[in-house]
């Protein structure tokens, strides 16, 4: 099942997964996104695909439907008024993305897209990324989960090679603070990075250890914009790397390696695995999901246990060093219900056809 809630209304867009009395998967329940509309309590619209869809995003003007290998965006029309959803505005190609990674800049406007593409970010396929508030930073993380980036979206250009660890971890979230400093990231082991986005802290990276060794700092993003697509759409897919053509044939130049800032190791868990476990045979989900605190040194970690945990950690601590985030609290913010049921059937409405 895949959700995404619009800013803090009561709109939401659900990928539902269902299943027929046997067990077995009802079909076609993963193509379709359907709106629903918590205070009214029912679903409001329907889109229909005739692909799998892996992810989907939504801003304020626009309804994201991803797949594997392509991507249909909505304009979603009067947030009021879901049954004016029109139809595909934008029709895009992708590379292989079975995650369903696409990230859209919450405070950007126009609003702007990022999604997996041909590009030569890391040596293994993309597993995270994440876009700051402004859609002027993307951050990834390959599938081997040791080493981060930051891009700066204008021309491609790697800013930053964030180290986790030497060990592989599916990384499940990548979070930017509000003012852009630090970068958190949360991954199937049991402690959550904080990163603080600063070159003067880091350190050389040693060729001959460094798994995560890319052909160039500044990677090629391909292919270049097509004429046909709407302006405001910013994308990692219509980015040109200004050194695309200087890497070719030339030796390697490295980054330097950050280090983690701060580190918070999750409670409640007995040799790395959670005391309660929530998610389904069929979950993708990897690790806790991040936020940062909108002005506070704080950072929220919502795990798959059920719980919301609060850390906090010192800005002004020792940058060249590695400090413990200090435990605040943490709530239950969901449990397990196996009385769950749906209360009331689901409304049958006009739907839009998918690509």
């Amino acid at each position: 099942m895949h959700v995404a809630m619009l800013y803090k209304s009561s709109i939401f867009a659900m990928v539902n997964q269902t299943f027929e009395p046997s067990g077995e998967p009802s079909q076609g329940c993963r193509n379709k996104v359907q709106i629903w509309e918590e205070r009214k309590q029912k679903v409001v619209a329907e889109l229909r695909c005739r692909n799998e869809v892996k992810g989907v995003c939504l801003h304020r003007d626009i309804i994201v439907m991803v797949c594997e290998y392509v991507i249909y965006v909505y304009t979603s029309g009067d947030v009021k008024d879901w049954l004016s959803i029109n139809t595909v505005i934008l029709h895009l190609d992708t590379g292989s993305n079975k995650l369903g990674l696409c990230a859209l800049a919450t405070g950007s406007d126009p609003w702007l897209l990022c999604c997996p593409a041909q590009m030569l970010a890391h040596q293994s396929g993309l597993a995270a990324l994440a876009l700051n508030a402004s859609g002027s930073l993307v951050a990834t993380a390959s599938e081997t989960g040791t080493v981060m980036k930051v891009f700066r979206t204008a021309d491609g250009e790697a800013l930053y090679r964030l180290r986790r660890s030497t060990r592989p971890a599916s990384i499940s979230s990548l979070a930017f603070r509000p003012d852009d400093c630090y970068l958190a990231v949360a991954s199937s082991s049991v402690t959550v990075h904080i990163f603080k986005l600063d070159n003067a802290t880091a350190t050389e990276v040693d060729e001959k250890t460094d798994k995560e060794n890319s052909l160039a700092s500044s990677p090629a993003l391909e292919p270049a914009p097509d004429p046909q697509w709407p302006s405001p759409l910013t994308a990692l897919q219509t980015l040109q790397s200004k050194a695309a053509e200087a890497v070719r044939g030339l030796t390697p130049q490295y980054l330097a390696d950050l280090r983690s800032f701060g580190q918070f190791r999750l409670p409640d868990m007995d040799g790395g695995t959670p005391a309660v476990d929530t998610r389904s045979k069929q979950a993708t989900i990897a690790g806790p999901i991040l936020a940062f605190h909108k002005t506070e040194p704080r950072l929220y970690i919502l795990h798959y246990n059920g719980f919301l945990y609060e850390c906090s950690f010192q800005p002004d601590f020792d940058p060249k060093a590695t400090q413990e985030c200090s435990f605040i609290s943490a709530t239950t913010w969901f449990a397990t219900r196996p009385d769950f049921k749906v209360s009331k059937p689901i409304t049958e409405l006009r739907t839009e056809p998918g690509g």
